[in-house]
Protein backbone atom coordinates (compact mmCIF):
# COMPACT_ATOMS: atom_id res chain seq x y z
CA UNK A 1 0.00 0.00 0.00
CA UNK A 2 1.36 3.42 -0.89
CA UNK A 3 2.09 5.76 1.37
CA UNK A 4 0.10 8.88 1.77
CA UNK A 5 1.37 12.37 -0.24
CA UNK A 6 2.22 13.90 2.74
CA UNK A 7 3.70 12.00 4.23
CA UNK A 8 6.50 11.88 1.82
CA UNK A 9 5.89 15.64 0.74
CA UNK A 10 8.90 17.18 2.47
CA UNK A 11 11.36 14.27 1.88
CA UNK A 12 13.62 16.50 0.09
CA UNK A 13 13.46 20.05 1.79
CA UNK A 14 16.23 21.54 3.14
CA UNK A 15 18.40 18.86 2.15
CA UNK A 16 22.18 19.98 3.49
CA UNK A 17 23.95 19.78 0.09
CA UNK A 18 22.13 22.61 -1.03
CA UNK A 19 23.44 25.22 1.59
CA UNK A 20 27.38 25.77 2.12
CA UNK A 21 28.85 27.03 5.35
CA UNK A 22 27.69 30.72 4.81
CA UNK A 23 24.29 30.09 3.70
CA UNK A 24 23.65 27.42 5.87
CA UNK A 25 24.42 30.22 8.94
CA UNK A 26 22.48 32.92 6.92
CA UNK A 27 19.40 30.74 6.20
CA UNK A 28 19.29 29.96 10.07
CA UNK A 29 19.58 33.00 11.63
CA UNK A 30 17.13 34.62 9.49
CA UNK A 31 14.32 31.30 10.67
CA UNK A 32 15.09 32.43 14.48
CA UNK A 33 14.60 35.75 13.97
CA UNK A 34 10.87 34.82 12.11
CA UNK A 35 9.95 33.15 15.34
CA UNK A 36 10.40 36.05 17.47
CA UNK A 37 6.63 37.04 16.88
CA UNK A 38 5.69 33.88 18.90
CA UNK A 39 8.18 33.83 21.60
CA UNK A 40 6.42 37.67 22.29
CA UNK A 41 2.35 35.89 21.64
CA UNK A 42 3.63 32.80 23.77
CA UNK A 43 5.27 34.80 26.62
CA UNK A 44 1.65 36.98 26.24
CA UNK A 45 -1.12 34.43 26.44
CA UNK A 46 0.59 31.25 27.96
CA UNK A 47 4.04 31.62 30.37
CA UNK A 48 2.46 34.84 32.32
CA UNK A 49 -1.10 33.44 32.54
CA UNK A 50 0.02 29.65 33.76
CA UNK A 51 1.94 29.79 37.95
CA UNK A 52 2.95 26.44 37.11
CA UNK A 53 5.04 26.57 33.80
CA UNK A 54 7.30 23.65 33.47
CA UNK A 55 8.54 24.81 30.03
CA UNK A 56 7.76 21.50 28.46
CA UNK A 57 6.69 21.85 24.61
CA UNK A 58 6.22 19.89 22.25
CA UNK A 59 6.16 20.80 18.17
CA UNK A 60 4.28 18.61 16.02
CA UNK A 61 5.97 18.71 12.42
CA UNK A 62 8.34 20.50 14.00
CA UNK A 63 10.40 20.80 10.41
CA UNK A 64 13.88 22.57 11.02
CA UNK A 65 12.78 22.88 14.74
CA UNK A 66 13.73 26.47 14.76
CA UNK A 67 11.06 27.37 16.85
CA UNK A 68 12.26 25.07 19.75
CA UNK A 69 15.22 26.48 19.61
CA UNK A 70 14.12 30.55 19.65
CA UNK A 71 11.80 29.36 22.36
CA UNK A 72 14.71 27.90 24.37
CA UNK A 73 17.12 30.61 23.93
CA UNK A 74 14.15 32.50 24.90
CA UNK A 75 14.34 31.04 28.11
CA UNK A 76 10.16 29.02 27.66
CA UNK A 77 11.59 26.23 26.67
CA UNK A 78 13.21 23.62 29.33
CA UNK A 79 12.14 20.48 27.71
CA UNK A 80 11.43 20.20 23.98
CA UNK A 81 10.25 17.46 21.02
CA UNK A 82 10.08 18.01 17.72
CA UNK A 83 8.05 15.38 15.62
CA UNK A 84 9.09 15.64 12.09
CA UNK A 85 8.24 13.02 9.22
CA UNK A 86 10.87 14.29 6.54
CA UNK A 87 14.28 12.71 6.80
CA UNK A 88 15.91 15.73 5.36
CA UNK A 89 14.75 18.45 7.90
CA UNK A 90 15.09 15.97 10.48
CA UNK A 91 18.92 16.10 9.27
CA UNK A 92 18.88 19.80 9.25
CA UNK A 93 16.79 20.27 12.34
CA UNK A 94 20.32 18.45 13.94
CA UNK A 95 22.97 20.00 12.13
CA UNK A 96 20.95 23.91 13.42
CA UNK A 97 20.75 21.66 16.79
CA UNK A 98 24.45 21.86 17.09
CA UNK A 99 24.51 25.30 15.54
CA UNK A 100 22.56 26.98 18.20
CA UNK A 101 24.21 25.22 21.18
CA UNK A 102 20.72 23.66 22.00
CA UNK A 103 20.49 21.59 25.25
CA UNK A 104 16.89 21.02 25.85
CA UNK A 105 15.22 20.18 22.60
CA UNK A 106 14.94 16.47 20.80
CA UNK A 107 14.41 16.15 17.19
CA UNK A 108 12.00 12.82 16.74
CA UNK A 109 11.79 11.97 12.80
CA UNK A 110 8.92 9.86 12.98
CA UNK A 111 4.95 9.99 12.66
CA UNK A 112 3.38 11.25 14.91
CA UNK A 113 0.33 9.30 14.83
CA UNK A 114 2.70 6.52 15.30
CA UNK A 115 3.90 8.00 18.71
CA UNK A 116 2.97 7.23 22.42
CA UNK A 117 1.82 10.28 24.21
CA UNK A 118 3.73 12.77 26.44
CA UNK A 119 3.38 13.41 30.08
CA UNK A 120 2.09 16.41 31.21
CA UNK A 121 3.53 18.85 28.69
CA UNK A 122 2.71 22.45 29.18
CA UNK A 123 2.61 23.28 25.47
CA UNK A 124 1.86 21.96 22.51
CA UNK A 125 2.28 23.54 18.79
CA UNK A 126 1.03 22.64 15.34
CA UNK A 127 2.00 25.96 12.80
CA UNK A 128 2.25 25.73 9.30
CA UNK A 129 -0.81 23.86 8.90
CA UNK A 130 0.39 20.83 10.07
CA UNK A 131 -2.99 19.86 11.50
CA UNK A 132 -4.57 20.30 8.29
CA UNK A 133 -1.51 18.39 6.81
CA UNK A 134 -2.34 15.19 9.17
CA UNK A 135 -5.74 15.27 8.96
CA UNK A 136 -6.34 13.42 5.28
CA UNK A 137 -3.27 11.33 5.72
CA UNK A 138 -6.08 8.28 7.15
CA UNK A 139 -9.66 7.88 7.69
CA UNK A 140 -9.14 8.53 11.93
CA UNK A 141 -6.24 10.98 11.30
CA UNK A 142 -7.73 13.94 12.82
CA UNK A 143 -9.28 12.44 16.03
CA UNK A 144 -6.45 10.37 16.46
CA UNK A 145 -4.71 13.64 16.64
CA UNK A 146 -6.78 15.18 18.84
CA UNK A 147 -6.56 12.04 21.03
CA UNK A 148 -2.90 12.47 21.24
CA UNK A 149 -2.94 16.18 21.93
CA UNK A 150 -5.50 15.74 24.79
CA UNK A 151 -3.77 12.94 26.63
CA UNK A 152 0.10 14.16 26.32
CA UNK A 153 -1.47 17.88 27.72
CA UNK A 154 -1.28 18.45 32.23
CA UNK A 155 -4.52 19.93 33.20
CA UNK A 156 -4.69 23.62 31.38
CA UNK A 157 -1.81 22.64 29.15
CA UNK A 158 -2.03 24.84 26.16
CA UNK A 159 -2.65 24.01 22.53
CA UNK A 160 -0.73 26.35 19.46
CA UNK A 161 -2.37 25.72 15.99
CA UNK A 162 -1.80 27.50 12.83
CA UNK A 163 -4.42 27.26 10.17
CA UNK A 164 -5.67 28.58 7.25
CA UNK A 165 -9.83 29.10 5.86
CA UNK A 166 -9.90 28.26 2.98
CA UNK A 167 -13.39 29.46 1.99
CA UNK A 168 -12.24 31.87 -0.35
CA UNK A 169 -9.31 29.58 -2.10
CA UNK A 170 -12.35 27.33 -2.77
CA UNK A 171 -14.96 29.88 -4.30
CA UNK A 172 -11.77 30.90 -6.67
CA UNK A 173 -10.90 26.91 -7.73
CA UNK A 174 -14.77 27.15 -8.19
CA UNK A 175 -14.64 30.70 -10.52
CA UNK A 176 -11.60 29.05 -12.74
CA UNK A 177 -13.13 26.02 -13.26
CA UNK A 178 -11.53 23.59 -11.03
CA UNK A 179 -7.25 24.87 -10.81
CA UNK A 180 -6.60 28.32 -9.43
CA UNK A 181 -3.18 29.48 -9.68
CA UNK A 182 -0.50 32.16 -8.85
CA UNK A 183 3.67 32.78 -8.77
CA UNK A 184 5.57 33.57 -5.27
CA UNK A 185 9.34 34.89 -4.61
CA UNK A 186 11.31 33.93 -2.03
CA UNK A 187 13.87 35.80 0.23
CA UNK A 188 17.46 36.59 -1.22
CA UNK A 189 18.67 34.11 1.74
CA UNK A 190 16.92 31.26 0.52
CA UNK A 191 17.90 28.77 -2.38
CA UNK A 192 14.68 28.42 -3.86
CA UNK A 193 13.79 31.78 -5.85
CA UNK A 194 10.27 31.31 -6.89
CA UNK A 195 7.49 28.92 -6.55
CA UNK A 196 4.43 28.25 -9.00
CA UNK A 197 1.37 27.28 -6.38
CA UNK A 198 -1.82 25.16 -7.78
CA UNK A 199 -5.11 24.26 -6.12
CA UNK A 200 -7.18 21.78 -6.87
CA UNK A 201 -10.23 19.59 -5.36
CA UNK A 202 -9.75 15.32 -4.91
CA UNK A 203 -12.46 13.21 -4.78
CA UNK A 204 -12.93 13.55 -0.98
CA UNK A 205 -13.12 17.17 -1.38
CA UNK A 206 -9.91 18.16 0.10
CA UNK A 207 -7.64 20.57 -1.11
CA UNK A 208 -4.63 19.76 -3.60
CA UNK A 209 -2.00 21.66 -2.81
CA UNK A 210 0.36 21.48 -6.31
CA UNK A 211 3.81 23.72 -5.92
CA UNK A 212 6.76 23.33 -8.06
CA UNK A 213 9.89 25.41 -7.05
CA UNK A 214 13.01 27.17 -9.11
CA UNK A 215 16.04 27.33 -7.84
CA UNK A 216 17.77 30.37 -7.79
CA UNK A 217 20.19 30.96 -10.54
CA UNK A 218 19.50 27.49 -11.57
CA UNK A 219 17.10 25.70 -14.05
CA UNK A 220 16.66 23.13 -11.17
CA UNK A 221 12.91 22.69 -10.19
CA UNK A 222 11.58 20.69 -7.16
CA UNK A 223 7.81 19.60 -7.29
CA UNK A 224 5.50 18.10 -4.64
CA UNK A 225 2.45 17.94 -3.54
CA UNK A 226 0.22 18.22 -0.29
CA UNK A 227 -3.20 17.45 0.48
CA UNK A 228 -4.97 19.77 3.26
CA UNK A 229 -8.62 19.20 4.74
CA UNK A 230 -10.14 23.02 5.30
CA UNK A 231 -11.51 23.34 9.07
CA UNK A 232 -13.21 27.23 9.43
CA UNK A 233 -12.29 28.72 13.14
CA UNK A 234 -15.35 27.56 14.06
CA UNK A 235 -15.15 24.00 13.38
CA UNK A 236 -12.08 24.05 14.97
CA UNK A 237 -13.13 25.20 17.70
CA UNK A 238 -15.98 22.47 18.27
CA UNK A 239 -13.63 20.09 17.57
CA UNK A 240 -11.66 21.22 20.13
CA UNK A 241 -14.57 21.48 22.38
CA UNK A 242 -15.71 18.06 22.24
CA UNK A 243 -11.96 16.84 23.41
CA UNK A 244 -12.01 19.26 26.69
CA UNK A 245 -10.89 22.25 25.47
CA UNK A 246 -11.70 25.85 25.38
CA UNK A 247 -10.18 27.79 22.61
CA UNK A 248 -9.93 31.76 21.17
CA UNK A 249 -9.48 32.61 17.86
CA UNK A 250 -6.64 35.15 16.73
CA UNK A 251 -6.25 36.51 13.25
CA UNK A 252 -5.73 39.80 11.39
CA UNK A 253 -4.95 42.85 13.46
CA UNK A 254 -5.81 41.07 16.81
CA UNK A 255 -2.65 38.75 16.17
CA UNK A 256 0.53 39.40 17.32
CA UNK A 257 2.30 36.76 15.07
CA UNK A 258 2.46 37.28 11.02
CA UNK A 259 -0.49 35.72 8.98
CA UNK A 260 -0.87 34.66 5.09
CA UNK A 261 -4.14 36.15 4.02
CA UNK A 262 -6.78 33.72 5.43
CA UNK A 263 -4.64 32.41 8.11
CA UNK A 264 -5.68 32.08 11.53
CA UNK A 265 -4.74 31.01 14.97
CA UNK A 266 -6.63 29.00 17.74
CA UNK A 267 -4.91 29.09 21.27
CA UNK A 268 -7.07 26.21 23.24
CA UNK A 269 -6.39 25.72 27.08
CA UNK A 270 -7.00 21.80 28.12
CA UNK A 271 -9.81 22.07 30.66
CA UNK A 272 -8.84 20.74 34.41
CA UNK A 273 -11.00 18.05 35.95
CA UNK A 274 -13.03 20.62 38.21
CA UNK A 275 -13.55 23.05 35.13
CA UNK A 276 -14.68 20.17 33.30
CA UNK A 277 -17.23 18.95 35.67
CA UNK A 278 -18.95 22.05 36.78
Amino acid sequence: MSRHVNLIAYNQVEELQNFNDESFRSYCSAKLASCDPYVRFLRKYCVSVAPSWQGKICEIGSGNSKLLYRLEQAGLLREGIGYEISASRHRFAEKFREWVHSEHVININDNILNAAHLQQYDLIIGVDLVFQLIAPVAPHAEASLVQWITQSLREDGFLLLQLMDFRNILEMIRLQNGVYHWWERFPEYDPWELVLVQFSLNDQKDIIWNKTFIKRNSTERSHFINVLRNYTPETMLSILAKAGFTGRVFSGDNCDIPLEQGEYVILAKKQSSSTAKA
